[in-house]
C-alpha cells in the first residue's frame, strides 16, 4: 500500500514540477502563481520523503 502512495505521490510531484517550470517560464520566478507553485511542491516533495523514510 505504502509503494502505491509513494508512486502516486511521486507522479504529483513530476506534475508540479512541469506546472512550476511553466508559470516560472511565463509569469518570472518570482511571480505569485510560480511562489505558490513552488510551495506547492514543497509541500509534496516533503510529504513524498516522510513516506520514503
Amino acid at each position: 500500500m505504502i509503494d502505491l502512495e509513494i508512486k502516486k505521490l511521486w507522479e504529483e510531484i513530476e506534475q508540479l514540477r512541469d506546472k512550476l517550470h511553466d508559470v516560472a517560464s511565463k509569469k518570472g520566478i518570482k511571480s505569485p502563481q510560480a511562489i505558490r507553485a513552488s510551495h506547492m511542491l514543497d509541500i509534496k516533495m516533503n510529504e513524498y520523503y516522510r513516506l520514503k523514510k
